[in-house]
């Protein structure tokens, strides 16, 4: 990963290369990603007449927490 003051270039599988803005580059505890980390992201925008991949991993660990909660309340029915 490479990282700027606007966000990251990450590398993917298969050689491919996606955009991370600072924004999405966030741990669940508010902490950001290190350079070193190696972080599960999931893909917000694909343009493939631009070649452009946008990422996320606060989206990850978002999605996650707001299917957690939405199995408690089925739980609780």
């Amino acid at each position: 990963m490479k990282k700027d003051d606007k966000g990251a270039t990450v590398q993917l599988q298969y050689g491919l290369e996606a955009y991370a803005p600072a924004r999405h580059l966030r741990t669940e505890d508010e902490k950001p990603i290190a350079v070193e980390d190696v972080k599960e992201f999931q893909i917000i925008e694909f343009d493939r007449n631009e070649k452009r991949i946008l990422v996320s991993h606060t989206k990850v660990w978002e999605q996650a927490k707001a299917d957690e909660k939405m199995l408690s309340s089925k739980k609780t029915c």
